[in-house]
């Protein structure tokens, strides 16, 4: 379009006329691409993810984080609290003893793996620190389940909740 208008000028390929305007024609594309993703990013629901967080966040609501999981382990000798452990992929940190039962120690750890996929895991531990004399020991059950970050789509609305006080029909 830009080479059409040089009528009396060559604009074959390889001409001083079509190095100029193929240059600047790559410029003026990524021009038009950036105004197209700044105008996507001036409205909410078209915001890119990365974007509204950030704008979300200046303005003071913030993404509900995914949690980690804690379970309940059950291991045969006292250990320290911050100890780590793994249980079949998955790592976790002893937070606290909860109980003593018949040489049995109960206690609450969490999964280093934020989110709900280790949601169901038990079995056997295995210790990632040194534990001297180590026993046994077994994740047994789920206390307190993990969740996954907030969606970006309930993110938005909840944003235009709070901040606009805004429900969509």
């Amino acid at each position: 379009e830009m080479l059409e208008k040089g009528k009396d000028v060559d604009t074959s390929e390889g001409s001083l006329m079509y190095e100029a305007c193929s240059k600047m024609a790559v410029m003026l594309e990524e021009i038009y691409l950036d105004m197209s993703r700044l105008y996507d990013n001036l409205i909410i629901d078209t915001m890119e993810e990365e974007e509204f967080v950030i704008f979300a966040e200046d303005r003071g609501v913030n993404r509900i984080p995914a949690t980690a999981p804690i379970v309940m382990c059950d291991i045969a000798q006292q250990i320290e609290i911050g100890t780590r452990f793994s249980c079949n992929e998955y790592d976790y940190t002893i937070i606290s003893l909860n109980s003593i039962e018949e040489n049995v120690y109960h206690y609450l750890a969490r999964c280093d793996t934020a989110g709900t996929e280790a949601n169901n895991n038990k079995g056997d531990m295995e210790p990632i620190d040194y534990i001297e004399d180590w026993e046994e020991g077994i994740v047994s059950y789920t206390v307190t389940y993990g969740k996954e970050q907030e969606d970006i789509d309930v993110y938005k609305e909840r944003f235009k909740e709070v901040r606009y006080k805004i429900k969509s029909f």
